[in-house]
């Protein structure tokens, strides 16, 4: 019985450590993982997007072997930086904060310890980065700030904006310019190319209105930097005239056959006070269409030049007209005539200007009134035309009859008599059925018929 037993329990030890020697030849070996991780440097400068950037990829310094020769997790941390709050570590990318700005002259050098982890194994290496000095603009604008009379004229040159530090080999001198936070818009304008203030709306200097006009004014280059400085124009309140000439504006019909327009007018005005008073014209539009006349003390505005009162080519006309007092005050008015457009005529009629012998009969035909152009589907039947002889001298002398159309005739005989005069004058309106007329002049001239 005891040897049977001894036999089982040796036959079961060495089961047992048959299993264990096979379970110790198949088992895995362990996983080794190897890092290299070198400390390295960038150049980068001072001027670098480091909102828009990511600036290294810090796998790109990091060597990690696996022994199973498979994909390694890894992962980065940011241990310190020489900069508080510089740096952050994104993914595998080291960038900048948003918040953190490049500077050289503060900073020509960060540095930054970083960790970078696979399961047990860690490895650090330190980055610098190098900033590059890049130029950079340091130009100002000095305020502006004068003191003239009130009352300037318009375009008038108001100074020029001084740039502080400005390097003409360096900086870029194409500008962009333009006013803010005017207190009185459209008061002045800049001119960019020279950098200078002018009068833009002279009504606005004006002491009793505004005794101070003030603004912005911001110019930029072509990078984008850009400076505010402040103007401020004080006014002189100067002597005025107490009177003010009126604006003078009428509407009239194209092509005017009466030159006169109308009078300039005054308010407040003393003659005793304030003297003899001069006109003048200027910024005459077109040139030449008006001119000023003087009658009995009255100045009036008039036509110059008829045929550039045409309403196709030039539906209004403008002029300014300055008055000055004896004492030297003066005040500007502006002139505005309005054209109406007028169906225009595609007819005529031609003066006249005829011999006849004198001691004519009554009803005698003298000529016939000829018209040019005439359309009956246009200008309605010829027997609506009508005749009318005015202005006779002498009066009474000639006549129409509406029976023989345009034959002028003989009103009075004795009035044809060379003896007493030598000449028969009149005018003609010649009115079609459509309403539209116009006027002839007449001239009648006699033969001396018993002096022959």
């Amino acid at each position: 019985m005891k040897t049977t037993s001894l036999t089982r329990l040796f036959l079961f030890t060495v089961f047992l450590s048959f299993f264990s020697c096979s379970n110790d030849e198949e088992g895995p070996e362990p996983v080794t993982i190897t890092m290299t991780f070198e400390d390295f440097s960038i150049t980068i400068p001072e001027n670098f997007d480091t909102q828009n950037q990511k600036m290294v990829k810090i796998a790109d310094y990091l060597d990690v072997k696996s022994s199973d020769e498979k994909e390694v997790k890894v992962t980065y941390a940011l241990l310190s930086q020489s900069v508080e709050n510089a740096l952050r570590v994104s993914g595998e990318y080291l960038v900048f904060n948003e918040d953190f700005e490049l500077d050289f002259e503060t900073h020509p050098s960060l540095t930054a310890e970083i960790q970078a982890r696979a399961g047990e194994v860690s490895k650090t290496a330190t980055l610098t980065i190098s900033l590059t000095d890049v130029y950079e603009p340091v130009w100002t604008i000095a305020d502006f700030e004068i003191t003239i009379n009130e009352n300037p004229e318009d375009e008038d040159e108001l100074g020029r904006i001084e740039i502080v530090g400005f390097n003409p080999e360096k900086d870029p001198s194409n500008f962009t310019v333009q006013l803010l936070e005017e207190s009185h818009a459209g008061a002045m304008v800049v001119f960019a190319n020279k950098i200078f203030l002018a009068v833009k709306d002279a009504s606005f200097f004006d002491y009793e209105t505004n005794p101070t006009i003030t603004a912005k004014i911001q110019i930029s280059d072509e990078n984008g930097y850009t400076q505010t400085g402040n103007i401020t124009i004080h006014l002189n309140d100067v002597d005025e005239a107490d009177w003010t000439l009126n604006d003078f504006e009428v509407t009239i019909d194209e092509n005017p056959s009466d030159s006169q327009l109308g009078n300039l007018s005054l308010q407040g005005y003393n003659p005793v006070h304030d003297g003899m008073i001069t006109y003048a014209l200027s910024n005459v539009s077109p040139t030449a269409a008006l001119k000023l006349v003087n009658a009995s003390g009255v100045t009036y505005v008039n036509v110059n030049n008829a045929s550039l009162f045409d309403y196709e080519t030039n539906p209004t006309i403008t002029a300014t007209v300055t008055a000055t007092d004896a004492n030297g005050f003066s005040n500007s008015a502006s002139i505005t005539i309005h054209l109406n457009d007028v169906t225009e005529m595609t007819w005529s009629v031609s003066d006249i200007d005829i011999y006849v012998d004198e001691n004519q009969s009554q009803f005698n035909v003298l000529t016939y009134v000829g018209i040019q152009g005439y359309n009956p589907s246009e200008h309605g039947n010829m027997a609506d035309i009508t005749y009318e002889a005015f202005n006779q001298q002498p009066a009474g002398a000639i006549t129409f009859n509406p029976s023989m159309g345009s034959a002028l005739l003989v009103s009075n005989p004795s009035l044809f008599d060379y003896e007493q005069r030598q000449i028969i004058r009149a005018q003609v309106q010649v009115t079609l059925g459509n309403g539209q007329s116009q006027t002839i002049n007449v001239k009648i001239r006699l033969n001396d018929i018993d002096g022959m």
